[in-house]
Formats: C-alpha cells, sequence, structure tokens
C-alpha cells in the first residue's frame, strides 16, 4: 500500500488473467465480491475479520449536482491510486462543535489518500481518466454512529448505527412488528431495554412495540424516559412529552 512500484505490480498480476479469461468468456463472472454504482465499482479481493483489500475504479461521468453533505465513519482507510486521474475535496472533522476543514485535492497515479476513522472524509467530484484504486479499510469492531454534516453551515442532519448487525436487527424487528402478533411482543420490549444493542435498533423496537400495542410501547416509554443513565433516556422523555402535549390522556397513564 506504499510502494509506488509493487502496487500495481499486484494488481497487474490479479487483474491481467481475468481480463484474459473474460475475452475467451465474454459471458463470465469474476467470481469474487462485487458491487457497482453510478460511476464506481470495487471488487473485494480479501478479507478477514474487520480487514477488506479491494479494488475501486471511477468513472468519468458528468455529476448533475454538488454533494450537499458529508459524512464520516468508524473506519481505518488507506488507498493508493494505480492509474488515472480525479479532481475532488478532503475534508477533517475536528473540535467538539464538529467543525470542519475543506480543501480541494488533484489525484493521480502513485498517490496515496489516507482517512482516520471519524476524522477524514472525501469527495470524488470530477474524474478526468478512469480511476483505479487499491484500497484498504479497517473498520472498528464495536464502531460509533457514522455522521453526516451539511456542507454550508456544518450542521449535524444524520446519524446512522456504524454496525452491520443493526442492519440485521432492523429488519428483523420490522418482520415482528408486521406480522402483528402478540407473541411478538416481549421479545421486542426486551429487545429495547438491552442496552447493549444498537442504540438505533433499540428505538426501532420502541416504535415498532409502539404501532403494536400503544399501551405496552408508552409503558416501555415511560420506563425508557426514567433511566437517565441510559441513552435512550433523553429521546425516549421528548417523544413522551410530545406525545402527551397531542394526547393529554396519556398523562394519566404517567402518573
Amino acid at each position: 500500500m506504499g510502494d509506488r512500484d509493487t502496487a500495481p505490480k499486484f494488481v497487474a498480476a490479479f487483474v491481467q488473467p481475468f481480463i484474459a479469461a473474460l475475452r475467451a468468456e465474454p459471458l463470465g463472472e469474476i467470481p469474487f465480491r462485487h458491487n457497482t454504482g453510478e460511476g464506481f465499482a470495487r471488487i473485494q479481493l480479501l478479507q478477514s475479520g474487520g480487514v477488506t483489500l479491494s479494488l475501486c475504479v471511477y468513472e468519468p461521468m458528468h455529476w448533475n449536482q454538488t454533494p450537499e453533505t458529508v459524512r464520516f465513519v468508524d473506519c481505518e482507510s488507506h488507498e493508493i491510486v494505480i492509474s488515472g486521474a480525479a479532481r475532488g475535496r478532503a475534508y477533517r472533522l475536528s473540535g467538539r462543535a464538529h467543525g470542519f476543514s475543506a480543501w480541494n485535492r488533484d489525484w493521480q497515479s502513485g498517490d496515496r489518500i489516507e482517512r482516520k476513522p471519524m476524522e477524514h472524509s472525501r469527495h470524488v467530484l470530477h474524474v478526468e481518466k478512469s480511476m483505479l484504486v487499491l484500497q484498504l479499510t479497517r473498520a472498528a469492531q464495536a464502531p460509533r454512529p457514522s455522521c453526516e454534516y451539511r456542507l454550508n453551515d456544518g450542521a449535524l442532519v444524520r446519524e446512522t448505527s456504524g454496525d452491520k448487525r443493526a442492519s440485521e436487527q432492523f429488519m428483523a424487528l420490522g418482520l415482528l412488528g408486521a406480522m402483528g402478533a402478540a407473541s411478538a411482543r416481549a421479545p421486542i420490549r426486551d429487545f429495547a431495554r438491552h442496552a447493549a444493542h444498537d442504540r438505533d435498533a433499540r428505538w426501532e423496537a420502541v416504535r415498532q412495540l409502539l404501532a403494536l400495542d400503544s399501551a405496552a410501547g408508552f409503558a416501555l416509554l415511560n420506563q425508557l424516559a426514567e433511566m437517565s443513565a441510559d441513552v435512550l433516556s433523553r429521546p425516549a422523555a421528548k417523544l413522551r412529552k410530545q406525545l402527551i402535549s397531542a394526547y393529554p390522556q396519556l398523562q394519566a397513564v404517567t402518573a
């Protein structure tokens, strides 16, 4: 990752046999995990634990609009540009007030790009020539929530869980709620009470229980609001206040 001569040779040794194979069999598929998007594609070469080695390519294209936000994630990243060139913006988050600095960047073959978790981010804005990047990432075992900030004023606009397991939990909770079975109430309630679970997934459990059984959901909301040491205490108290304002009869239930 740090050698301008070694990295291209490593990539060539991997890519060239597959190029030859695909020329011989145009309908063939590379047996590696991969994904594509608008102007971007990635092939995962190796993975062990939270460490992943990938090949990424950015293609020239016309962007309809400039980014309005920037996201910082709990993932360490080391990259080296194998070929091509692009222009973009680099960002660094600093200070307790979540202020960040930004500067223009030009990337070309041999350049290294390093990003520290929850501190650095970047946007690739204009690709002059298809840019191929060898990327090494390491995700935290218990990743902090990703934070997305508005570029024009630095305001925090969104926090999302950085834990992939939380996505699975979201789907499971949604399924339990959609089933509407009375037997689902206890597992949903217990999940929301468990402080070790992902915060956002726990809040989804509260939402599902409120939709499934409003009385049980409001009782859970009361309980969480009174647990001052819990990360859900403040949002639970805020939602409780909003619900009581909209439905004054709930005040008696709270009492």
